[in-house]
């Protein structure tokens, strides 16, 4: 054998999360979520739980993160929630849309 194949995983996190949002103003409240990759629950953005759980699911040896362009900057606060940062790649700008996002990973 050669090597062992590598598999990398992509997190499309450049999602506007009208959803989310959504389903939190129904009630009428005002919209104040950050993106969703960066909502907290349990005190974790949601971007560092979906990096975490692919990593410990043993499927992939590598995460690419794929987030708004204008959130880039706040990715060091992402990484400090890793369990093991150096098994993901420095994120990327995503595109207007998610294949355009995929294509970016």
């Amino acid at each position: 054998m050669v090597g062992e194949m590598q598999v990398a995983a992509l997190v499309l996190g450049a999602g506007s999360g009208s959803r989310l949002r959504a389903s939190f103003t129904a009630g009428g409240a005002r919209n104040t979520l950050p993106a969703k990759a960066f909502v907290r629950l349990g005190g974790r953005t949601l971007l560092a739980r979906s990096i975490d759980a692919l990593l410990a699911s043993g499927a992939c040896d590598l995460v690419q993160p794929v987030l708004p362009r204008a959130d880039l900057a706040r990715w060091p606060e992402v990484a400090l929630e890793l369990a093991d940062a150096r098994r993901v790649a420095a994120p990327v700008a995503g595109g207007a849309t998610r294949q355009a996002s995929a294509r970016a990973g």
